[in-house]
C-alpha cells in the first residue's frame, strides 16, 4: 500500500513537472495563474446566418523541453508551434491523481488563437502512461483567426517515459 501510494506521489509530481516545462518559448516564464473550475465560460452568442459551426480536429505533440507543435485541419486548416501561457495544476494520491487549466496560444502561417483548457489526468495499465481528457474553449485569435469561437473535446496520452504529450481537440468553431 506504501509502495503504490508512493508511486501515485512520485508520477504525480513528474505530471507537475511535465506540464509546466512544454512551452515552447524558454524564454517566457510560465505563468501559474489561477484559471478556476468555470473560467473556460462558453460561445454562446447570438447565431448568425453567417456564424455556421464548423468542425474543427487539432492534433498537438509537445515534449519536455523540446518542441510543442500542431496541426488543425477543418475549420482551421494551419499548424506551427505552441506556447504555454499559463497552467495551474492539481496532482492528489487518489484513483484521479491530476487536474490541470492550460492557456495555450497556437502559432500558425495564418495568425495566432487561444485555447482555454481543463483536463483530468488519469492512470491507464501501463504505469508511465496516463491518459489526458478534458474540456477547451477557443478564447481569442489574430489574424485569420480573428473574432472565432468554438469549444470541443480533448483526449490524449501523456508518456512520463518520454515525456511527452499527444494530444487530439475536436470541436466546432464559428
Amino acid at each position: 500500500m506504501v509502495a503504490n501510494r508512493t508511486s501515485i506521489a512520485v508520477v504525480g509530481f513528474a505530471f507537475l513537472a511535465l506540464i509546466g516545462c512544454t512551452q515552447s518559448d524558454p524564454v517566457s516564464p510560465v505563468s501559474r495563474t489561477n484559471i478556476g473550475a468555470n473560467d473556460l465560460g462558453s460561445f454562446d452568442e447570438p447565431e448568425s446566418p453567417a456564424a455556421t459551426p464548423q468542425t474543427v480536429t487539432i492534433v498537438q505533440h509537445s515534449e519536455r523541453n523540446g518542441p510543442s507543435n500542431f496541426v488543425a485541419t477543418g475549420a482551421i486548416s494551419d499548424s506551427g508551434p505552441i506556447t504555454l501561457d499559463s497552467v495551474n495544476a492539481t496532482a492528489l494520491p487518489s484513483p484521479v491523481v491530476g487536474t490541470a487549466h492550460y492557456i495555450r496560444t497556437y502559432h500558425g502561417e495564418l495568425g495566432t488563437f487561444t485555447l482555454k483548457m481543463q483536463t483530468l489526468i488519469t492512470p491507464t495499465d501501463v504505469p508511465w502512461l496516463w491518459a489526458e481528457k478534458g474540456e477547451w474553449l477557443l478564447a481569442s485569435g489574430t489574424g485569420a483567426y480573428e473574432g472565432l469561437r468554438g469549444e470541443g473535446h480533448e483526449e490524449g496520452i501523456r508518456d512520463f517515459a518520454a515525456n511527452a504529450l499527444d494530444v487530439v481537440f475536436t470541436g466546432k468553431v464559428r
